[in-house]
């Protein structure tokens, strides 16, 4: 049963169940979602992302702009002026595959333009929106029994999954797209029972050797 106390972050088993849940059917903001939790990247650019920018041969997706969807409706700069590459695994490339042939049929059938190439654009040709996004996750979390979350939650959720595969915080960072990495430990205030249990467990297992270690030494 979801609590009411608003989720910073969705749990690993939780994440699992969205992942094959959002793999049973395709749609664009199914498509948003998961490379949301999949990449971490923020929404203005996920729907900035053409074709142009996926590399499946190399499994890398490259981050070079944003859309400015609050004013100029066009691609602008990211948030921190730069641009990064982020390496994919293979569940986000397969996906990306057949999502590549879904979009290509669903454009032709609706009569889509798209000349820009987007991966996330509507039938008006346009990046779907970030209350679309939000409403398809609010729908998918009620259906697999998990807290509701926004896209941007995902974000942190995916920094959550980078430190429980045990990544350093530098390179998260820079997954992230962060200037400051100050920045990125402010995600670490939510932090997953995982990740304090696999620390406690370290916490016993160190401080523990060397009392151990102390007494043997002692004794000699």
């Amino acid at each position: 049963m979801p609590s009411k106390e608003k989720s910073q972050f969705m749990e690993a088993d939780k994440v699992g169940l969205l992942i094959a849940e959002l793999q049973t059917s395709f749609s664009v903001a199914r498509g948003v979602i998961l490379l949301a939790v999949q990449t971490g990247m923020r929404y203005e650019e996920l729907i900035a992302l053409t074709w142009f920018d996926i590399d499946l041969k190399n499994r890398k997706i490259m981050v070079n702009k944003a859309w400015d969807y609050k004013y100029t409706k066009t691609f602008c700069s990211t948030k921190n002026k730069k641009s990064r590459e982020i390496y994919i695994d293979n569940l986000t490339v397969n996906y990306l595959i057949d999502y590549k042939e879904w979009q290509k049929s669903y454009v032709e059938k609706n009569n889509i333009p798209n000349d820009l190439s987007l991966l996330f654009s509507t039938q008006r040709g346009f990046p779907i929106d970030n209350a679309s996004c939000n409403k398809s996750l609010k729908k998918i979390c009620k259906s697999i029994g998990a807290d509701k979350l926004t896209l941007h939650k995902l974000r942190h959720t995916h920094t959550v999954q980078c430190t429980e595969a045990g990544m350093d915080i530098i390179y998260t960072s820079e997954r992230l797209g962060h200037t400051d990495i100050n920045t990125t430990l402010k995600y670490y205030t939510h932090l997953s029972k995982k990740i304090r249990d696999s620390n406690e467990s370290k916490v016993d297992t160190y401080f523990s050797r060397k009392i151990s270690a102390t007494k043997t030494a002692t004794k000699d």
